[in-house]
């Protein structure tokens, strides 16, 4: 079976929707910014800020990774993973979940002064939003909408994946 990769804004949930709905599934979950942080000891806002281009690399060496040597996981990306065609290419052979949050909402919730690609200024969202989510959209199979509770959101997520015939979504949605 294939990997289950969700893409979305930073702070739209991937990484808490991959972590739930990896535990509903019985399968490994894999946090691509985690994995890039582990092998290069460094956190994600200072390889972005000394060199972004340099981390765009890094992350994208990543998801050729996963996709060599991992299955059967679900695996949250960075937002920007869709930013290099190259990594756009390889989503598109793959199951992709978007996980879809307004800007507006995202800024209501999130600590922006975690989140690099924001730097000072978290209205950046904005024009983020207007370039990644046409992208997220052309490599997207699923959709779910992360605007209400997360038990509903997981409820979608697992619902999307049994009619999507993701192999472990079957029987699962009961369980929530």
């Amino acid at each position: 079976m294939a990997n289950l990769y969700l893409v979305g804004l930073p702070g739209a949930g991937k990484t808490t929707v991959g972590r739930i709905v990896a535990r509903r599934l019985q399968l490994r979950f894999v946090d691509l910014d985690r994995l890039i942080t582990q092998r290069e000891g460094a956190t994600i806002s200072q390889l972005f800020h000394t060199d972004e281009n340099g981390f765009r690399e890094k992350e994208t060496a990543a998801l050729k990774w996963v996709n060599e040597n991992l299955d059967c996981c679900v695996v949250a990306t960075g937002g920007g993973i869709v930013e290099r065609n190259e990594n756009v290419e390889l989503l598109r052979k793959e199951k992709v979940l978007y996980v879809v949050r307004h800007p507006r909402s995202i800024l209501t919730t999130l600590n922006t002064d975690k989140r690099p690609v924001f730097y000072d200024d978290p209205n950046r969202i904005y024009p983020i939003a207007r370039r990644r989510i046409p992208l997220y959209e052309s490599v997207a199979d699923v959709w779910v909408t992360n605007n209400r509770s997360l038990h509903s959101c997981i409820g979608q997520v697992l619902a999307q994946l049994r009619r999507e015939g993701f192999p472990d979504a079957q029987n699962k949605e009961e369980e929530i």
